[in-house]
C-alpha cells in the first residue's frame, strides 16, 4: 500500500511539471510487425549475457488496465524503456513489476532467476506527453525506471552505444541488430532475432530494420556486439511506414538522459 501511494505522488510530479498538457483518448502505441518470414527464436538460458539483464515489464494503471512489455539495466536500479510502456493518457500508474531474464519455459520456482523488483519512480520527457502527433512522440518514447531493489548487482547491466563510444552509426550499417524482448502472445517467452540495420529514418532518430518485432518487444535493446562486448545502440519502438522496424537512436540526448538518472 505504501509503494502504491508514494507512485501516486511521484508520477504526478514527472507528468505535470512545467505545466505539461495531457491528452485524453489517444492511441500513443503503432503497430509493429513480422516482416516476412517469423524468425524470431526462444531465448532458451535467459541467464547468461546479455539476455540476463534484459527483462519482462508489467505496467498497472489505475484504471484496472496493464501494459507488458520489455525493459533492460543500465544500472544497478536502473531500467530502460520505452514511454509508452510506463505512460497512459487520462490515468496514472498504480504499479510497475520488473523482471530480469525472465524465462517462462521453466517451473514456477526458476522462472525469475534474479528475483523482481517494484519501480518506484519514472522519467519521462515532456516532449513525449506534449507532442501533437505520433511522429513527434517517437523522438521522445523513451523512459527511465528507478528500481527498490538493486536487481543490476546480481545481473550486470546493458552499456550503451550509439553516439558516444567508437561504436557510432559509420559502423552501426556495417553490422547485425539483434532484438530481444517479450512479445504479447505467447506465454511471455523470451525471443531474439538477428539481421542487418538497414538505415537511419529521414530525422535521424530511428534506426531501422527488418528484423521482426510485435507488440511487447516494446522497450527491449536493439544490440551489437563492438570488440565482443554487447551494446544498445537503441530502443525497440514501434513499426514504421517504410516498412521496417524501429528503433530509438542511443543520440546524446537519449544518453544525457538516462545518464541523469542512471544509478
Amino acid at each position: 500500500m505504501r509503494a502504491i501511494k508514494k507512485w501516486a505522488i511521484v508520477l504526478v510530479m514527472v507528468i505535470f511539471c512545467g505545466n505539461i498538457e495531457v491528452y485524453a483518448n489517444e492511441s500513443l502505441i503503432n503497430t509493429r510487425a513480422v516482416i516476412g518470414e517469423d524468425d524470431r527464436t526462444i531465448v532458451q538460458d535467459t541467464e547468461i549475457d546479455p539476455y540476463r539483464c534484459i527483462g519482462y515489464l508489467e505496467t498497472v494503471f489505475k484504471d484496472g488496465s496493464k501494459i507488458r512489455g520489455t525493459g533492460f539495466l543500465v544500472g544497478d536500479l536502473t531500467v530502460l524503456t520505452v514511454a509508452h510502456n510506463v505512460y497512459k493518457a487520462g490515468t496514472t500508474v498504480s504499479k510497475i513489476m520488473f523482471y530480469p531474464g525472465y524465462n517462462s519455459l521453466k517451473e514456477a520456482a526458476d522462472k525469475t532467476p534474479f528475483g523482481s523488483s517494484i519501480g518506484s519512480v519514472v522519467h519521462i520527457q515532456a516532449g513525449y506527453v506534449k507532442a501533437a502527433t505520433e511522429r513527434e512522440r517517437q523522438k521522445y518514447d523513451y523512459a527511465v525506471i528507478e528500481l527498490e531493489q538493486p536487481l543490476g548487482k546480481k545481473t550486470g547491466h546493458i552499456s550503451l552505444g550509439g553516439y558516444n563510444t567508437a561504436f557510432n552509426e559509420k559502423v552501426i550499417f556495417e553490422k547485425n541488430v539483434v532484438i530481444v524482448g517479450y512479445p504479447t502472445g505467447t506465454n511471455h517467452y523470451m525471443v531474439r532475432e538477428k539481421k542487418k540495420a538497414d538505415t537511419m529514418d529521414t530525422n535521424g532518430y530511428m534506426v531501422l530494420t527488418k528484423a521482426d518485432g510485435t507488440s511487447g518487444q516494446d522497450g527491449g535493446p536493439m544490440l551489437q556486439v563492438y570488440n565482443g562486448k554487447y551494446y544498445a545502440i537503441a530502443i525497440f519502438t514501434n513499426y514504421t511506414v517504410e516498412g521496417k522496424n524501429a528503433g530509438r537512436y542511443i543520440t546524446k540526448g537519449v544518453y544525457d538522459f538516462v545518464k541523469k538518472y542512471a544509478r
